[in-house]
């Protein structure tokens, strides 16, 4: 390229940034719109609407591309319809962020909805006191959630029936359905904490719509009122990893998903097992469960590898082995109050090497 023609490109360059800088604007609420939904609706693509602080009674609908609704740095914006509907609706909408905004809602209707968009990031935002429906309700779309929190929501904090998302380091506290749900594939749940949840903490698939291939890794769930993680028959090629259960009403981890992989985690005082494998198959390493109320691991599957697992002061087995063809390889299970190694199957059913079982039958 001659001298000449690498000026000449130069220019250009130059030329369409200071025509994006031009053309991308900030809307302030109410500085130069009264509403939201009136900002929403005058923004281009490209541009930003900053939002003052106080409570705005808006139902709000994005359609939108390439924009970012934001509250004003150090100020707290509350969108409460008022019992008129959701609070947000995003739809056909593409390259979406908002941050920082909090949503209420008393109607019969979800906190958040999110359907058909693709690339919609929240971060930062909050979600609480919806009744009758999910907390954040995400169909279709692909989605990013960080550092959001729902609290006191009548169905599922968080329910996702689409692909290629992630939600990362996110708050659910007293959702009355589960804390997570995921349907989908390619879903990563990344650093949560899940508190009280009425049902699951955190469910992959619902035995009948299915999810794929999605990661569960470093959360944290607290006092669910069913079993902490549930991979349900429907869910495939599942990771579990890294994960901590505390204080379960039921099982700590429950695996009916065929090919998961469960590694690292911990389960402490399960109201039921530790962690319950039911699928033919499953890989279980380095994973850790005390004083659960039933089993450490009830071992239902076929062909199972069981690997650096410990099992400790539980009320009942360490390892209660029922299915065959399983290998058990460096396990340790100590202080049960019954055996350490309960397997009632034929002896050469399953295979053992070097592993550490206080008392056994």
């Amino acid at each position: 390229m001659t001298r000449l023609a690498s000026r000449l490109a130069l220019a250009a360059l130059l030329s369409l940034a200071t025509v994006s800088s031009a053309v991308a604007a900030k809307l302030r609420v109410p500085t130069d719109h009264a509403t939201i939904q009136a900002a929403i609706d005058a923004a281009a693509a490209g541009d930003k609407i900053e939002i003052s602080a106080g409570t705005y009674a808006e139902e709000l609908s994005i359609a939108k591309s390439d924009l970012t609704i934001q509250a004003k740095s150090g100020h707290v914006v509350l969108i409460d319809p008022g019992g008129a509907g959701r609070p947000l609706g995003i739809v056909l909408a593409s390259d979406v962020t908002i941050k920082n905004l909090r949503f209420r809602n008393t109607a019969d209707d979800v906190g958040i909805g999110i359907a058909i968009s693709s690339n919609i990031t929240l971060e930062g935002c909050r979600v609480e006191d919806i009744p009758n429906d999910h907390g954040i309700d995400i169909g279709a779309a692909t989605v990013t959630l960080k550092k959001c929190r729902v609290t006191n929501v009548g169905g599922d904090g968080i329910h996702i029936g689409a692909n290629d998302s992630t939600i990362k380091k996110c708050t659910i506290v007293d959702a009355d359905g589960k804390g997570i749900a995921v349907l989908g594939t390619n879903v990563t749940l990344s650093g949560n904490t899940i508190e009280d949840a009425g049902g699951f903490g955190i469910e992959i698939g619902n035995s009948s719509s299915g999810a794929t291939s999605c990661l569960v890794s470093g959360n944290r769930v607290e006092r669910a009122n069913s079993p902490g993680i549930m991979i349900s028959s429907d869910a495939s090629a599942t990771t579990v990893s890294d994960n901590t259960v505390v204080d379960s009403a039921g099982h700590g981890v429950v695996v009916t998903g065929a090919t998961s992989i469960v590694t690292g985690n911990t389960v402490k005082n399960a109201g039921g097992a530790g962690f319950q494998i039911v699928i033919d198959g499953a890989t279980l390493k380095n994973n850790t469960t005390k004083t659960s109320t039933q089993a450490g691991y009830a071992v239902f599957t076929n062909g199972g590898i069981f690997k650096k697992n410990v099992a400790k002061k539980g009320l009942s087995d360490g390892f209660d082995v029922q299915g065959t063809g399983n290998t058990f390889t460096k396990n340790t299970a100590k202080k049960n109050a019954a055996l350490d190694l309960n397997d009632s199957t034929n002896p050469g059913d399953n295979t053992y090497s070097k592993n550490k079982f206080g008392t056994t039958n």
